[in-house]
């Protein structure tokens, strides 16, 4: 645990320095999931004219600034719905929304609520090293790896492993409470880390499979507004939307999390849950909401911010700016990256799954990129469960200005012709 856990926070534990030249002459570090300096321009100033928009509104003030209701502040569920179906291109309705405190709490709270150690949880493989600390290392859940390609988690072998544990594991654990008999957790959308999206394929199927044994199935969709495809609506539906209210076969089985992290700023700690009113229920009463939502009064502002349309504006733009650092980044790689090597070329999110040579230790890479060319990448294994770890590391175009971040990929790429040519002399000596 110790160790993943440092892994994770080497990932997020760096200040922000808006001097390229400085950042240059350091190492340059691919491995941060957070937005940089340049994306946070512009949202000091939305968050103040937020907050004198809602501070200034007295019919709302005492709402504002008493506790607020568990489930989040009306007029930022009102606001977030109208949002999120403008944005989705579907009907977002806000009885089905909550407030959370991020992605890692929204995910958090749903297996304390709904999971107990004796209901199996299944993660795609690899998968957010965060959701295997919290599920694996803080709640000791009964956490099982399902294998991944490039249409996403293998719903054949999940197939595969309920028919394999479903009579061993029983029903007993399950109860009016805790409803459901295991739950599957992951990134249907723009994967962290391999940038991929679940199929439509598959989608449905995950969904059949969530009916029939009594899943509950909780999709990230932190990265979903992200996409860099052109399109007004999101280019690759949400897992959600495959688990249609109007289906004959609907159970209520997908819940959808998002956040404002990636969208606006991670200090404001602003997210979501959507799904069936019931689970919404049932999570707005666990006692530590007793005081009311977790993100009251930053919530209050930010249904200022999405009332002004602010917060549309601000995701057009940096989707812009991501979207022109993708580009810039594929160049290089197709120019530069080792023959021997591929990549996985996503259409949203924040990260690049490069794929290395089952000789290539990714340590010893990772290292020698580090210490010679100043550049640091996330090894692979850091995702998996288990010891049977894909040669892979994750490169993020999140972070840095489009200048560090071709320069950085320009010396990871340096470091992997160089590893590659030590591999070869030593096979020769």
């Amino acid at each position: 645990m110790a160790k993943r856990a440092d892994q994770y926070l080497e990932m997020i534990d760096h200040h922000i320095d808006e001097d390229n030249s400085r950042v240059m002459e350091n190492t340059i570090r691919l491995v941060a999931g957070s937005p940089g300096f340049s994306c946070f321009q512009g949202v000091p100033e939305l968050l103040m004219e937020a907050t004198k928009h809602c501070m200034t509104s007295r019919s709302d003030l005492n709402a504002v600034l008493s506790y607020g209701n568990p489930v989040g502040y009306q007029k930022f569920l009102d606001e977030l719905a109208k949002f999120l179906t403008d944005e989705y291109g579907t009907k977002v309705s806000c009885s089905n929304l909550m407030a959370t405190g991020g992605s890692t709490w929204a995910i958090t709270a749903i297996a304390r609520m709904f999971v107990g150690t004796s209901a199996p949880v299944f993660v795609s493989n690899p998968t957010f090293n965060g959701s295997i600390m919290i599920l694996k290392d803080e709640l000791h859940l009964n956490v099982i790896p399902v294998q991944m390609d490039d249409k996403g988690i293998d719903t054949g072998n999940l197939e595969e492993l309920l028919e394999d544990i479903f009579s061993s594991v029983g029903t007993d654990h399950v109860t009016d409470n805790r409803p459901y008999w295991g739950m599957v957790s992951l990134i249907s959308n723009y994967d962290n880390p391999t940038g991929i999206s679940l199929s439509p394929e598959r989608s449905k199927r995950l969904v059949d499979l969530g009916r029939k044994y009594n899943l509950l199935v909780v999709s990230d969709d932190i990265y979903s507004l992200l996409y860099y495809t052109g399109d007004k609506y999101l280019p690759v539906p949400r897992l959600i939307t495959y688990d249609d209210s109007s289906d004959p076969a609907y159970q209520g089985r997908v819940l959808s999390i998002g956040s404002f992290s990636k969208l606006l700023a991670p200090g404001l700690r602003v997210g979501w849950i959507e799904g069936p009113e019931r689970v919404i229920q049932l999570l707005s009463s666990v006692p530590s909401l007793l005081g009311g939502s977790v993100c009251h009064y930053p919530s209050s502002v930010l249904a200022s911010a999405l009332q002004l349309g602010l917060v549309q504006d601000h995701v057009t733009r940096i989707r812009e700016i991501y979207g022109s650092r993708l580009k810039a980044v594929m160049k290089v790689l197709d120019e530069q990256l080792p023959a021997a090597f591929s990549y996985i070329a996503p259409k949203g999110g924040y990260f690049i799954w490069i794929r290395l040579l089952e000789e290539v230790n990714v340590s010893d890479l990772c290292d020698l990129c580090e210490t010679k060319f100043n550049v640091s990448l996330s090894p692979g294994h850091a995702y998996y469960l288990g010891d049977k770890a894909e040669n892979c590391v994750r490169i993020t175009f999140g972070y840095y200005e489009e200048e560090v971040l071709v320069e950085g990929i320009k010396r990871m790429c340096g470091g992997m012709r160089e590893y590659l040519s030590s591999l070869a002399s030593d096979a020769t000596s």
